[in-house]
């Protein structure tokens, strides 16, 4: 009977109408509040809305609108999971879903992915309320969230205006439901910092001045429509994940809100490591492909110099009034990431968290600055210093 009640209400909300799908999360968060393991009628219950919720995600045959309404109740009813079920069974759930999330998300063909591109959020969404629930989190579990997160970073863009603020509520969820397991939640966001630098600055570099509102907004276009994919569209992604002012909807209780200092500063300091190992692993170097005398040549590298070699030629070149006059890169690509990546934290980091910074002035100072002596004709390397010395005098910090 629970079987075909839950059915009937699904095929209402499933008519493209909002008030039937409120009310059909209301009702489920309701039901899941007032479950009661000691009634055996209520684990009966509780058996059948979870063996409902299975059935209509792995039909084949239930659209997305189905599919998403049945993985928000599998987020309703993780909290009386622990109440109804073992740890081994809540492990299985939580596999179980990742399982499917990886089906539908990450092995589908682009078309069907495109449609169920949106319902991401809902599953990360879910499965923070089951991860929360767990007393050990395994290695495979968090690589597999992994991706999904990289995957959600990475096409941020294709995600409807409408669907970004839920986007955002699913990654702090995920993030505070780490927080208990602080070696874990070290290593995944590092891992989801750096993957999602990657992604949002491997695009070509914008050449026109674009305006970037304060939240990271592009201001006078309709958005990526209007021109090519670039890191502005990844910037608002940012914002948010770092900056988290979402996380304020979240109604987090005393204990849950130092775990989100926690979640914060882990973010913040393992997002400033990602920017400078990327500037590790970029080779910025370049090669001179005509000298003077119509001759091609190419740099030789200085004793001290890493071996992909360096971007500045001696005397023997002959005196130029442009010192970069005849130069290119080696790896294009890698300028290109570097160019995006200098942009990117010429806006961001001024305005998230800059009380953080303070703890990393010396080392990203420095680190910045043996680039710049290996790279002296790489100007972003002097942007990125301004960043720092911005960040600087708007936190006091040489007073």
């Amino acid at each position: 009977m629970v079987d075909n009640g839950f059915g009937s209400i699904v095929m209402v909300a499933n008519l493209k109408m909002s008030p039937a799908c409120l009310a059909t999360e209301s009702f489920l968060q309701t039901v899941a509040q007032h479950l009661e393991p000691s009634c055996s009628a209520d684990v009966e219950l509780f058996k059948s809305f979870i063996d409902s919720f299975r059935a209509i995600i792995n039909s084949s045959q239930s659209d997305t609108k189905e599919i998403s309404i049945a993985i928000r109740g599998y987020g309703y009813f993780a909290d009386p999971c622990r109440r109804f079920m073992t740890g081994h069974d809540i492990r299985f759930m939580f596999n179980d879903m990742i399982q499917r999330s990886e089906h539908l998300f990450i092995t589908e063909e682009e078309a069907l992915f495109e449609d169920k591109l949106s319902h991401l959020p809902s599953f990360l969404d879910a499965l923070a309320n089951i991860l929360r629930q767990m007393d050990e989190v395994s290695e495979t579990f968090v690589s597999s969230l992994e991706k999904l997160i990289v995957l959600l970073m990475e096409q941020y863009p294709r995600l409807a205006v409408g669907h970004h603020s839920q986007c955002y509520r699913a990654l702090s969820k995920v993030m505070m439901s780490l927080a208990p397991h602080a070696a874990v939640l070290r290593s995944f966001l590092s891992h989801i910092t750096y993957q999602g630098l990657i992604r949002s600055c491997s695009h070509p570099v914008l050449l026109d001045e674009v305006a970037i509102s304060s939240d990271g907004s592009v201001v006078g276009t309709s958005g990526s429509a209007a021109r090519p994919r670039s890191y502005l569209d990844y910037m608002q992604l940012w914002y948010h994940m770092v900056e988290s002012p979402h996380s304020e909807g979240l109604q987090l209780q005393w204990s849950a809100r130092e775990e989100q200092k926690v979640v914060e500063r882990t973010l913040y300091d393992e997002l400033i490591s990602s920017i400078l190992k990327l500037l590790d692993k970029l080779d910025l170097s370049a090669t001179r492909t005509a000298g003077l005398d119509g001759e091609v040549g190419q740099s030789e590298p200085s004793e001290d110099a890493p071996k992909q070699g360096s971007d500045v030629v001696g005397d023997d070149m002959g005196t130029l009034s442009d010192p970069t006059a005849g130069l290119q890169a080696k790896m294009p690509k890698d300028f290109q990431i570097f160019l995006n990546l200098v942009d990117l934290c010429r806006w961001l980091l001024p305005r998230v968290r800059t009380h953080f910074f303070g703890d990393w002035v010396l080392a990203f100072c420095r680190q910045v600055i043996v680039h710049s002596s290996r790279f002296p004709l790489v100007s972003g390397f002097y942007k990125l210093l301004m960043v720092a010395m911005k960040i600087c005098s708007k936190t006091s910090f040489f007073k």
